[in-house]
């Protein structure tokens, strides 16, 4: 499932990448889409990936996230953040849930803003009705980015069950927070999440595949916990003062030329 682009943005976007002296992609894919799409030179491009805080996005009490956020009930939880919108996949992970165990200890959060969204969380919202998993999913609406770690830190895994993804910031906000987590094998997901060590990677879209992978790190404690331990780790590259420093040499280098 994909989304029509507006016309106006597909021509502004030639214009400005014919008119560019230097571009920054954030992953080897997205390059490789400004070439195929609107025929840019690749020596124009750099890839120089998103960076997240890692001082803000870090490991915490799991036990104290949950009681911050009143879920101290529940045996396992799954998180989803993300725009409210059908390219995100939301409808996928509604459909997993059908085929996961301990509906009444098993919770969803969805945090995600709707605004100009609104049929689209009516959608959802009818879907949850129709599938009979009100008592699994709890659509948390949008949240402000300082209690964003609380979410991350409570959940088990995050769920990122996108259609395309030009990078996966949600992934690595999730990773640095040492939770692991199960994403759509596509965009700058499939860099991000290392399969089968920080996370799984699926590729099959199905809500049985999805539901697989989720109930494999629901009941596997080791695998899990192996997973969150590597997770932090594995994202440290994405630091912003990293990525602040490869933006700036790209700068100096049009400023010399």
């Amino acid at each position: 499932m994909t989304e029509a682009e507006p016309a106006l943005r597909i021509q502004s976007e030639k214009e400005i990448v014919a008119n560019a002296d230097s571009i920054i992609a954030s992953t080897t894919e997205e390059k490789h889409n400004l070439v195929r799409l609107y025929g840019c030179q690749p020596d124009k491009i750099r890839v120089i990936s998103a960076g997240v805080d890692l001082d803000f996005f870090r490991p915490m009490d799991k036990q104290t996230a949950r009681r911050k956020l009143h879920l101290e009930g529940y045996g396992r939880v799954l998180l989803f953040a993300g725009r409210i919108e059908p390219i995100k996949g939301l409808d996928l992970l509604l459909q997993a849930m059908t085929h996961l165990p301990n509906g009444r200890t098993t919770r969803l959060l969805v945090v995600g803003g709707n605004a100009g969204k609104a049929d689209e969380v009516a959608r959802l919202s009818s879907l949850v009705d129709n599938l009979g998993i009100n008592n699994k999913v709890d659509f948390v609406g949008a949240v402000a980015h300082e209690e964003m770690p609380l979410f991350y830190n409570a959940a088990d895994i995050c769920v990122i069950p996108s259609h395309h993804e030009s990078f996966g910031l949600v992934a690595v906000e999730a990773l640095a927070s040492g939770t692991p987590v199960v994403a759509s094998r596509v965009g700058g997901l499939a860099s991000i999440v290392r399969d089968g060590e920080t996370g799984y990677l699926v590729e099959e879209r199905s809500p049985e595949a999805l539901a697989m992978y989720l109930c494999l790190l629901m009941s596997e404690d080791n695998i899990r916990e192996s997973m969150a331990k590597a997770a932090r780790p594995s994202v440290l590259k994405f630091d912003w003062s990293s990525t602040a420093r490869r933006v700036l040499s790209v700068y100096r280098e049009l400023i010399e030329v």
